[in-house]
């Protein structure tokens, strides 16, 4: 087998072996922590029609725009949560693809300069 496939497989089957080892024993509600909640909050009020902004009583209309985070990413959770039954679980799984490809990624850089 081809190494790069071997390190995307071997990065991606041990990255949906520690998620669903996480879910298992920590549970759904666990996904959120650190910084999740201010892209789920943004995803979520994009997806509700009040644009890229937090709720807010100081703010005239009752949201506050944002501009301290990109819009893509939230946007993306955002309309996995709002369609998809178990939305966190799919963007974690995401995030899993995406870091197996980061690895495929280095190990490529590295070819490149060895």
């Amino acid at each position: 087998m081809n190494p790069e496939r071997s390190l995307f497989f071997g990065m991606l089957f041990a990255k949906i072996l520690f998620l669903c080892a996480f879910l298992f024993f920590f549970g759904m509600e666990s996904l959120i922590w650190s910084d999740s909640t201010t892209y789920l909050r943004l995803g979520q009020n994009i997806m509700a029609g009040h644009g890229f902004s937090f709720a807010s009583n100081m703010a005239p209309g009752g949201f506050e725009p944002q501009t301290v985070r990109t819009p893509l990413y939230p946007f993306l959770v955002g309309f996995l949560d709002a369609s998809v039954p178990y939305g966190l679980v799919v963007v974690s799984f995401l995030q899993t693809v995406t870091a197996a490809l980061s690895a495929l990624f280095m190990y490529r850089i590295a070819q490149f300069f060895l």
